[in-house]
């Protein structure tokens, strides 16, 4: 079957991943900054996972994010 479209989304949404492996979701990792390093955020939690990020959390580690760039998007399709 041929899709007219495509869903897609940032990493923001929390879908589970087998949701996004069942629809083919594209999702668009979010950037974001903790202790110093910029790491992207993929549901799976491939690049720092979420234990470890909590934990910095809890211990006063903060963290920031920033909006999505045009090219990023675009880069997409």
């Amino acid at each position: 079957m041929i899709n007219d479209f495509i869903i897609f989304t940032d990493a923001a949404a929390d879908l589970p991943t087998k949701l996004i492996e069942t629809h083919k979701i594209f999702v668009l990792p979010m950037h974001f900054e903790i202790n110093g390093k910029s790491h992207q955020h993929y549901p799976d939690g491939r690049e720092l996972g979420y234990s470890e990020f909590y934990q910095m959390l809890r211990s006063g580690i903060t963290a920031t994010t920033s909006q999505q760039s045009t090219c990023a998007v675009l880069n997409l399709y």
